[in-house]
């Protein structure tokens, strides 16, 4: 079955930031994700499928070149599905991700994904981030995008918000204090800066701790992954 010119144009569109935001809808493919889009109750706008996908009998079935041609990922998938945006109400108490001018869509993800395995109350894309709901991030997120509160917010704002919450603002950055003597407070957020630039002037002014990961005696790596460390850092807030 072929989609109609109109379905076609508006899934396209939802692959750039500007579609996104004018629908406030985004994409979410494969069955394992788009399951748990559904199970967090998140509402659910069009589902086109393959005829040997596992979902074929829930949604408009498709063939496997139309679904190809509209798919934002290099291996597509065998289900496609709209969501509406929403916001999920962030949680109080624990630690926070701050993402300082993140671009890359992988790095997000996982990023997203790590925050949820530890349990974050929420993770904030500061002004300058990738798009959380790029579908190359909800992709690398693998489904627990629909269970992590995302906010969006200018660093000023940001900042000002975690100091009224009663956060300790740790900023992770070369040169601060070795990870495994750093006091962790319960109620703390963790920023990580930009890839290439590290974190922005604003971060280091406000931020109360600097924490680096030590690397071995001799060794000639120059830096960790943004995901990386940040999965490392995360580590060491829930242990601590």
């Amino acid at each position: 079955m072929a989609l109609s010119k109109n379905k076609r144009s508006q899934i396209l569109s939802l692959q750039r930031k500007k579609g996104r935001e004018s629908l406030s809808r985004f994409l979410v493919e494969g069955h394992k994700s788009i399951n748990d889009f559904i199970e967090g109750g998140w509402t659910m706008q069009t589902l086109l499928v393959t005829e040997n996908s596992s979902l074929a009998d829930q949604g408009e079935v498709i063939d496997e070149s139309e679904l190809r041609a509209i798919s934002a990922l290099e291996q597509p998938s065998d289900a496609l599905a709209v969501f509406s945006q929403q916001t999920l109400t962030p949680q109080q108490g624990g630690l926070v991700l701050v993402l300082d001018r993140i671009q890359d869509p992988g790095n997000a993800g996982t990023l997203i994904r790590l925050a949820d395995w530890y349990g974050l109350d929420y993770v904030a894309f500061a002004k300058g981030s990738v798009d959380p709901f790029n579908p190359k991030v909800v992709q690398s997120s693998m489904g627990a995008m629909a269970r992590m509160p995302v906010v969006l917010m200018p660093e000023e704002a940001l900042s000002q918000q975690l100091t009224a919450e009663g956060r300790t603002l740790f900023l992770a950055d070369m040169g601060g204090k070795p990870v495994e003597q750093m006091p962790w407070p319960e109620r703390s957020a963790l920023v990580m800066g930009n890839e290439g630039a590290g974190p922005s002037e604003h971060w280091k002014t406000v931020t109360d701790q600097v924490v680096s990961i030590r690397r071995a005696k001799g060794r000639q790596t120059e830096s960790l992954n943004v995901a990386m460390a940040g999965g490392i850092l995360m580590q060491a807030w829930h242990i601590a």
